[in-house]
């Protein structure tokens, strides 16, 4: 999980260099560990998929 200081795993903090520069890292690390999903908790999926 990559969380921002205050626990939220998804915002404006992903646009952040050192963000992405460790997003890049979480990546390598998935693919080298074959991972095929992703799990969202009802928050984050709410803030990230539905707009009402």
């Amino acid at each position: 999980m990559l969380p921002s200081i205050d626990g939220k795993i998804a915002g404006g903090f992903f646009r952040e260099k050192q963000t992405l520069e460790l997003a890049k890292i979480y990546s390598d690390i998935s693919k080298d560990y074959n991972g095929n999903a992703i799990i969202y908790g009802t928050t984050t999926a709410k803030e990230m998929f539905f707009k009402f």
